[in-house]
């Protein structure tokens, strides 16, 4: 990752999700404020070293994002 946008997003990113339930990918995407390359790199990064998973609820449409190691507490979201 030589790209120091790329790099940027994917710290501010990893920072925003710390510790936090999933949330929403367009509110990760608005918190982390970068451009849609840098983000992509970031996110590419993150998920090839498992770091970030994406899901979706089993009731609601739209994607999530959660640190790896996050377990929502009622179960309902199914991890891709």
């Amino acid at each position: 990752m030589a790209n120091p946008k790329t790099k940027q997003a994917r710290d501010r990113l990893l920072h925003f999700l710390k510790g936090q339930e999933p949330v929403p990918l367009e509110l990760a995407y608005s918190c982390c404020d970068s451009d849609y390359e840098a983000l992509a790199g970031a996110l590419s990064s993150l998920i090839e070293k498992e770091e970030v998973l994406f899901g979706r609820t089993k009731t609601r449409h739209g994607w999530l994002i959660g640190a790896s190691g996050t377990n929502p507490p009622d179960g309902v979201i199914v991890w891709h």
